[in-house]
């Protein structure tokens, strides 16, 4: 058995000390003059989530809270935030998140609900999307932890389409269900996805003829660059490969 004998010499306990060590700490006193006040710092922090450039993309700064925007594409929509921490969305109280595209994916995105009493006009997700693909990767998504009727992300299918919904390093957490779909899509591919809702993972409604009512977002004209010259290129390729092909058989 080795002893050793610390460098630090002991404090002998005398009732003094004994009521010094038992006595509750007093709270710290905060310095006026460096900290600032917390809502006044939230209410700096919160910005608006950017108009999709040429391409429809809009790129959020990590570590910043965006305050969301209802988006109505007609082609590819991509919000995404790159880098170490994400970007969180806050959505307001009692209210909801409208998403709509040909094709949506989110990247890099921590959404979830400001904190308010539920009214019954209060939408049953927090993000409604209506697109042909889905994509969401590095995502995390909380829904209310006090309401079991409702969902963190509602996906919508447009009539006619067989839609395409993939789920990569994504966390959906809170009361009722993490992903609701008014349809199964055709195909539905979770990678390294945990689905912590008290209510469910997944709600798959069948033969609801629901749609998402996008009267009111108002439609973006996102100017594209021309794509003419790659289809031409990409049918003189698909010719000549069916010409080989030919010629081998």
């Amino acid at each position: 058995i080795t002893i050793s004998r610390p460098e630090t010499p002991l404090i002998p306990l005398t009732s003094m000390t004994w009521h010094a060590l038992l006595a509750p700490a007093s709270p710290p006193v905060p310095d006026k003059t460096s900290a600032a006040d917390p809502a006044v710092t939230a209410a700096v922090a919160l910005h608006d989530m950017p108009q999709p450039d040429a391409d429809g993309i809009i790129r959020l700064q990590p570590g910043h809270t965006y305050r969301p925007r209802d988006l109505r594409v007609p082609g590819r929509l991509t919000i995404e935030c790159i880098g170490p921490v994400g970007a969180e969305v806050k959505i307001p109280a009692n209210g909801q998140w409208i998403v709509s595209a040909a094709t949506v994916e989110l990247r890099g995105l921590r959404l979830h609900r400001d904190s308010g009493q539920p009214v019954p006009e209060t939408p049953r997700q927090l993000v409604a999307v209506q697109c042909q693909s889905l994509l969401l990767r590095n995502c995390h998504i909380q829904s209310p932890a006090a309401s079991d009727d409702c969902s963190g992300l509602a996906w919508f299918r447009p009539a006619g389409q067989p839609g395409i919904i993939e789920l990569q390093n994504c966390v959906f957490a809170g009361g009722g269900y993490g992903i609701s779909c008014n349809h199964p899509p055709r195909r539905l591919q979770l990678e390294n996805v945990l689905l912590a809702c008290r209510g469910g993972g997944l709600l798959l409604e069948f033969g609801l003829q629901q749609v998402l009512q996008l009267d009111r977002v108002q439609p973006l004209r996102v100017m594209r660059r021309d794509m003419g010259l790659h289809g031409a290129a990409s049918q003189s390729v698909l010719g000549l490969g069916v010409l080989g092909f030919s010629v081998l058989l």
